[in-house]
């Protein structure tokens, strides 16, 4: 998906919140993250990240409350629900969903709009992982794995396989 000109909501600010934030961060046009309270993790994240970021991220630092933020919900085009609390997770997502905004609610995947795989790239190469929302932590030790093994392959191949597919289309 390309999410060069889309409008993401991050709810939350825990540990799967701030990866959500590291794999959009440079991808979407503007991030805005509603938190009770930034983790030390995700402070430390945007701190050290705050002269490459610019201004796509937000972050607003208060409760979130449906009747007070729904019209950040329905300013975005993504939404990540990212709390640890299962009745307001549920609560936004059923929003979300009468408002037909694609979100993901980090709690129970298997009932959201998207998923978010965990991805690899290096170079041109892009690789997806997903467990289907099972087992997260099983998808980050598969990561681990195929960059082991991708650590040494010559992706410069990449290219001369994009020059001989234009030639033959043409």
């Amino acid at each position: 998906m390309n999410l060069k000109s889309k409008h993401i909501l991050i709810i939350g600010s825990g540990s799967v919140a701030l990866r959500k934030l590291k794999g959009l961060i440079y991808k979407a046009k503007q991030i805005i993250v509603i938190t009770k309270s930034q983790d030390e993790n995700f402070k430390d994240f945007v701190i050290n990240n705050q002269s490459n970021i610019d201004n796509r991220l937000k972050i607003l630092e208060e409760s979130f409350e449906i009747d007070k933020h729904k019209e950040y919900i329905l300013d975005s085009n993504l939404l990540f629900i990212c709390t640890d609390n299962t009745t307001l997770n549920a609560e936004i997502e059923l929003y979300a969903k009468n408002n037909k905004i694609w979100n993901l609610r980090c709690d129970d995947a298997r009932n959201s709009d998207f998923i978010n795989p965990i991805t690899i790239q290096s170079k041109e190469l892009l690789i997806s992982i997903s467990s289907s929302g099972i087992s997260p932590a099983y998808s980050k030790h598969i990561k681990a794995e195929i960059e082991k093994l991708i650590q040494n392959i010559d992706t410069d191949k990449l290219k001369i396989i994009e020059q001989a597919r234009k030639i033959i289309k043409n």
